[in-house]
């Protein structure tokens, strides 16, 4: 059975952002976006997934709380959902 796979390519200078080592075991380490840079994705790709997804995230992390300062600093490397990021928040605090 084949799953569906959409493969995007980051910004090289923004691929770090966010991104947190997770070590599976004594070999075997993986790269995960933190939850900030996980909704400013869903936010940067809203013309391809909604903006259902992004709004949705946001308002459970800041529900479960999520510091809005925190992901206005992870916005800050992404000036073009900036804008969109901070009308929400506006909107949901």
């Amino acid at each position: 059975m084949a799953a569906p796979v959409t493969w995007h390519r980051f910004d090289p200078a923004t691929f770090d952002v966010g991104r947190e080592s997770l070590r599976l075991d004594d070999e075997t380490e993986i790269g995960l976006y933190n939850a900030p840079r996980s909704i400013v994705d869903a936010f940067r790709l809203a013309t391809d997934q909604g903006p259902e997804l992004g709004n949705e995230a946001l308002r459970r992390w800041l529900r479960a709380g999520g510091r809005p300062a925190e992901i206005l600093e992870t916005g800050t490397h992404f000036p073009r959902v900036l804008s969109r990021l901070r009308a929400a928040m506006e909107v949901l605090l």
